[in-house]
């Protein structure tokens, strides 16, 4: 009851996540899309695959409110749909209320300016969060090379640029509902907003404009076919950890400013980082913090070539520092910090045999040697081992704990174990991500083949 309690707990916190975080800005859903992607990958509805201002608000249950300003020659139109699970659907499949009313030149330029500018300062939130109710509001928009990006909004709060954008696009919904003729309003609180969005300053090191720069991830000093990789300890993704653990400069975050830092490091035959280098950062700060985050990494299981040895390696990572993203972060963690110690469950992952148990199973099954001079006795035997793996997935310390009091069968069963080859080692995360040493008991059982 105590983890089910938690996790009520856990869950209402995050829906309050959008009264707290500071909302000034979009989340980018994806780097720049081409016109043709966004009509089967995003949209899919019965709107154009270039957009020039779109916008979806779809609430908790999935139903949704669209709409977009479009030119025909020398006609302009807003076009709305109302409907379920609008960007499910495939164009021919679309079932859905259609509304159309008419525009005009400036009002197209407005919208279309205002939702580009609004791209301009997007976010690159990276693993952007979604609220568990309320609402969430997308917006799509086609710069002037044809690139088409779509973004949203979480339940913004109340003041900020964001909830003026989002109330603005419900507006324009409510108009077209309505069939309004008189775009008065609607054109002074367009031109209201795109002067507010023209005063931010554009982050010139948006992630999406500079990551594919840098060769990232894996690189190898004297490249040579591997069959391991070098492996970080808790996290599928290296990037998660910079992002869980940081640190975001105070007169940045004061200032609301982002940054970026591009850093390559050596892993060596231990697993353990050295030699730090930068390769380019937005500013000091930045750089500096990136440099802390390597430097108190916890060991990783080093690269192995073909022949099992292990190499060094090189390895580049980009950190993207976004405020968004990192208030966002912190009240997720504040919620979780709040509520742990009410949860039993353990924060580590456990060791794994490659393959997993069944896997372990089967080798025992096929490697074990049923004592020769028993055949035919019919004795079924079972003896009970331990033996740690270290943090590197090795074993050692092989010992029987529950003998069958025949040396014969003690001694084959060890012998099998000492055949297995590295494990997965268990590893933690919560605090600092580590592998972790662990003690690992097994059965090993002999079934009589004369039988």
């Amino acid at each position: 009851m105590r983890i089910i309690g938690f996790l009520f707990v856990y869950l209402f916190s995050l829906t309050d996540l959008g009264a707290q975080v500071k909302d000034r800005y979009l989340e980018l859903t994806h780097d720049t899309l081409s016109a043709e992607m966004v009509g089967t990958n995003f949209l899919r509805t019965t709107f154009s695959s270039v957009p020039q201002a779109f916008f979806m608000n779809k609430d908790c249950m999935n139903d949704c409110k669209a709409w977009e300003i479009e030119q025909l020659d020398d006609i302009y139109r807003l076009k709305a749909v109302k409907g379920h699970n609008l960007f499910h659907y495939s164009t021919d499949e679309l079932s859905a209320k259609t509304m159309e009313a008419l525009a005009d030149r400036e009002l197209y330029d407005l919208l279309s300016n205002l939702f580009r500018r609004a791209f301009l300062l997007a976010e690159d939130a990276d693993g952007y969060s979604l609220g568990l109710d309320g609402y969430t509001c997308y917006f799509a928009s086609t710069d002037t090379c044809g690139k088409v990006s779509v973004g949203l909004k979480w339940a913004p709060e109340v003041g900020s640029l964001c909830r003026e954008l989002t109330d603005l696009g419900d507006s324009v919904y409510s108009r077209i509902v309505r069939n309004e003729t008189d775009w008065a309003l609607t054109k002074q609180a367009a031109a209201a907003l795109l002067e507010k969005l023209e005063k931010e300053p554009v982050d010139t090191v948006r992630n999406p404009v500079y990551r594919g720069i840098w060769q990232l991830g894996l690189q190898q000093k004297n490249p040579v076919e591997l069959s391991e990789e070098p492996q970080f300890p808790g996290f599928v993704d290296i990037e998660a950890y910079f992002y869980d653990k940081m640190e975001y400069p105070a007169d940045m975050l004061k200032a609301n400013r982002g940054g970026y830092a591009v850093c390559q490091f050596t892993i060596d035959t231990m697993g353990m980082v050295k030699d730090v280098f930068t390769l380019d950062s937005s500013e000091p700060a930045c750089e500096k913090e990136v440099k802390r985050l390597i430097n108190t990494m916890s060991h990783w299981l080093p690269a192995y070539d073909k022949a099992g040895k292990r190499v060094e390696c090189m390895y580049a990572v980009y950190v993207s520092f976004r405020p968004q993203r990192y208030y966002t972060r912190q009240k997720i963690r504040e919620a979780w910090d709040k509520q742990k110690e009410q949860l039993f469950v353990n924060y580590e992952s456990v060791a794994e045999f490659p393959g997993g148990s069944a896997a372990c199973l089967e080798f025992i099954r096929k490697h074990v040697q049923y004592p020769s001079s028993y055949i035919g006795s019919n004795k079924n035997v079972r003896v009970t081992c331990t033996y740690t793996i270290n943090t590197y997935g090795e074993l050692k310390d092989f010992e029987v704990i529950r003998s069958s009091n025949i040396p014969e069968f003690d001694e084959e069963a060890l012998r099998v174990l000492r055949l297995m080859p590295r494990w997965k080692p268990a590893a933690g995360c919560y605090q600092q991500p580590r592998f972790i040493e662990c003690r690992y008991t097994i059965p090993v059982i002999f079934t009589d083949p004369g039988k």
